[in-house]
């Protein structure tokens, strides 16, 4: 039993690994940074959704760890089918992406937004990846929620 749990765990590492594979926001994902709230879904409960795949992290007073999302995100972006952005100053402040779907047929967006570049914003900083064959606009309406 023990066995199957260790193998079930190692295809699931690969299969995550594989998910962001070739976007710049991986290796964010992959390397956390210090008090980063971070939150991985898979399986049923995305089901209701048309999601496979549901990551994100929320960090809070981490100015390095922000523009490093940041800069991770601008250069997904570059590759994006579909863009909504929202800048303060020079700040990527807002970002929502479509980007090519997997070869497996699955939509794939990134969501970004950083409340500390606001004026009065709270000083947290949060990046979500999915993949699942939701449309962008049923993800947006969630977003905005």
């Amino acid at each position: 039993m023990k066995r199957l749990v260790t193998i079930a765990v190692c295809l699931m590492t690969a299969v995550m690994a594989r998910a962001q594979e070739g976007l710049h926001v991986g290796r964010v994902f992959d390397n956390p940074a210090a008090r980063v709230e971070a939150v991985h879904l898979t399986g049923t409960r995305l089901a209701d959704y048309n999601m496979t795949l549901y990551r994100s992290f929320s960090t809070s007073d981490n100015e390095a760890f922000a523009s490093e999302m940041e800069r991770a995100v601008k250069a997904d972006g570059e590759r994006a089918v579909g863009k909504e952005t929202a800048y303060v100053g020079s700040r990527l402040y807002y970002a929502f992406f479509a980007l090519p779907p997997t070869g497996k047929g699955l939509n794939r967006y990134i969501f970004f937004k950083n409340e500390s570049v606001a004026k009065k914003g709270r000083n947290v900083t949060t990046l979500i990846y999915i993949e699942g064959t939701a449309s962008a606009k049923k993800l947006e309406k969630m977003f905005k929620k």
